[in-house]
């Protein structure tokens, strides 16, 4: 596609970052408000025709703004898909088995690589337009795989937005409905209350740096190969689909499972600490700690977006309860049905795996053998492919937002990683115009943003860990702990 319609390297990096991201972003948005408010199963089957089509109109392309249209298209109608299918999940598995459910979800995402890889065999024969072709009709099957196969999952009482109590007996319920602008108003103010925790804005930042390096990964490794390795072009295609799809279908996979066990240990372990007395020391025995388990910074928004206040017929008027404050008997910390659970693991998952994969990464644009390069490539997916599961279910469980919003939070999650990490390919493909060179621009652009989401993942697990000895403690004290 990139040669038969002249596109720059700079046009092609817009085309795989910004052209899919920034759409999918703002499509995000709308997914977060569906998610909370609508039938889930519904939504994401119109988004899959949606973007089946769209990706059979790139094969009617015949100009890059055509092709460029067409992306934006799939990319809004793609966004559905994640926000939705996490809050589904959410609601089909437990807390202590979220994790490893997100794995097995993502790892989807590394057999759809594996076959995009493969088919750069056929394109020659079969040519870009026709791939196409075949990827939107994939997508109608999948689709009505999905209606036959998928059930919309009850939701949790927890997810459920809480009802106010209505006890006058002269109420009068009215029902009105909100201006367009009202909704939009609502909507803006409740995601900027829900990027409020410190952690959420560090999550936000450390996934948005490892999907970067991802996305340079994807899009600047088949060129760069293509260009050292001119007479192996069809072997890395075969090799490279079957690392992606092995080593991200076993790290996604089992990185979820681990990462719940470990969790379930560690709170174990330091339960058992805590009814010991062993960090009693660490924090203010008066009672007027202000806890919100299991982070401290919870957003405050625990109401509905938007509701209509019912009052006398002679005082009648519309509340938005988007900044109201919460009773303390309906706060995120004792509306919660679950048990207290320790998420520095969820964030360990992904720092570990990040560093880890850093050096791997290096060596793969460093070593002059193809095989070579590959297989160091598959160690590099093994330890860091395991980051996406764990950093979900942060969010599932409820560790930083009210459950009944967190299919909201999700969908800000993914809108702020997709919006931190469209420019990316775009600045290495101007870059790699300058310099023509492919090998340090793609190195750089790779490992740099992976490691230093490393190291944020590292300050998030040390917020949590304490944040979640803090909840101990306090629950000791009131008498609400046990194993």
């Amino acid at each position: 596609m990139k040669e038969a319609l002249r596109m720059t390297s700079t046009q092609y990096g817009i085309l795989t970052g910004p052209a899919f991201t920034a759409l999918f972003a703002v499509g995000g948005l709308f997914a977060g408000y569906c998610s909370d408010n609508s039938n889930r199963k519904r939504v994401i089957a119109y988004g899959c025709l949606v973007w089946s089509l769209a990706c059979a109109a790139m094969g009617l392309s015949n100009a890059y703004w055509q092709v460029l249209l067409a992306r934006f298209v799939l990319a809004f109608s793609q966004a559905f898909s994640p926000a939705l299918s996490y809050s589904m999940i959410a609601d089909w598995f437990s807390v202590e088995h979220r994790a490893t459910a997100n794995g097995f979800f993502a790892s989807g995402v590394y057999l759809g690589y594996g076959i995009t890889s493969l088919s750069l065999l056929v394109l020659p024969s079969i040519g870009w337009r026709i791939a196409n072709y075949i990827s939107g009709a994939f997508g109608i099957v999948s689709l009505a795989m999905f209606i036959v196969l998928v059930r919309e999952p009850e939701r949790n009482a927890s997810s459920k937005p809480p009802v106010p109590e209505r006890n006058s007996a002269d109420v009068i319920e009215i029902e009105t409905k909100p201006s367009v602008w009202s909704r939009f108003s609502t909507l803006i103010k409740s995601f900027w209350q829900l990027m409020k925790p410190t952690d959420m804005i560090l999550i936000s930042v450390a996934g948005a740096l490892r999907m970067l390096g991802g996305l340079v990964l994807g899009a600047y490794l088949p060129p760069y190969m293509k260009k050292y390795f001119p007479d192996l072009k069809n072997q890395f295609s075969l090799t490279n689909s079957i690392v992606v799809v092995v080593s991200g279908l076993i790290s996604s996979s089992f990185g979820g499972r681990i990462t719940d066990y470990w969790s379930k240990r560690t709170t174990r372990r330091l339960t058992e600490a805590v009814l010991r007395g062993e960090y009693d020391h660490e924090f203010d025995a008066s009672p007027a700690l202000d806890i919100v388990f299991p982070h401290d910074s919870a957003t405050t928004l625990d109401e509905p977006l938007l509701h209509v206040q019912t009052t006398p017929v002679s005082d009648v008027h519309i509340e938005d309860e988007s900044e109201a404050s919460i009773p303390a008997s309906e706060s995120p910390s004792t509306a919660t049905d679950s048990p207290p659970i320790d998420l520095t693991p969820f964030a360990l998952t992904p720092a570990i795996g990040n560093l880890l994969m850093t050096p791997l990464l290096v060596a793969v644009f460093l070593i002059p053998n193809l095989y070579a390069a590959m297989s160091v490539l598959f160690l590099a997916y093994i330890v860091g492919e395991s980051w996406y599961a764990p950093l979900f279910a942060i969010i599932q469980n409820g560790s930083l937002h009210p459950k009944h919003l967190k299919g909201s939070a999700i969908a800000l999650l993914i809108f702020s990683i997709s919006i931190l990490s469209s420019p990316g390919t775009v600045i290495v493909g101007a870059v790699d115009d300058e310099l023509h060179s492919v090998r340090w621009e793609t190195m750089i652009g790779t490992a740099a943003p992976i490691f230093v989401s490393g190291l944020i993942f590292l300050i998030v697990a040390r917020n949590q860990r304490r944040s979640f000895i803090k909840d101990l403690v306090e629950r000791k004290r009131n008498g609400t702990l046990h194993l």
